[in-house]
């Protein structure tokens, strides 16, 4: 059961807002699984299917570029399954295609001190990490070039 506090914050959105957390926390929840089992081209499909990513929404219906960077960030955070940078960047770029904005699929890959391998997925616009940031953590990975043609 949610937080006191998660529970004024969620009676205080609006009923868009609330279609717009609820869809985030099950498609994040639902990616995060599905990659454990599939490939990421093909999770990247489905999820696209599911949000009807190809044709964006008509402007009035539209979501700003905050609030919808906000609410899959928060639908990554109730997810009862948790989350991965992979599965939330995803889910984010479909939604963010879904309402007309673009953004560059990134991964990157870094060792730590220790010698140990870890990689990284975040969206850019513009130049800017908008998903998986801050850009200080980012910065600490060597992106990958090409990335969305690998997925796509």
């Amino acid at each position: 059961m949610p937080k006191p506090s998660k529970l004024r914050k969620l009676l205080a959105l609006r009923p868009r807002q609330i279609v717009l957390l609820g869809t985030s926390v099950v498609l994040v929840a639902a990616t995060r699984v599905a990659l454990l089992v599939l490939p990421v081209r093909r999770v990247r499909r489905i999820v696209h299917r599911l949000l009807g990513s190809r044709t964006a929404l008509r402007v009035e219906k539209r979501v700003s570029l905050d609030e919808l960077v906000r609410f899959v960030t928060l639908g990554s955070q109730w997810s009862p399954v948790g989350s991965t940078c992979l599965a939330v960047a995803l889910v984010a770029q479909s939604l963010l295609m879904r309402h007309g904005y673009e953004s560059s699929f990134r991964i990157g890959v870094r060792r730590s001190e220790d010698r140990a391998f870890a990689a990284h997925a975040w969206l850019e616009r513009e130049g800017r990490v908008i998903v998986g940031g801050p850009q200080s953590v980012v910065a600490t990975y060597k992106a990958l070039p090409d990335v969305e043609g690998l997925i796509a």
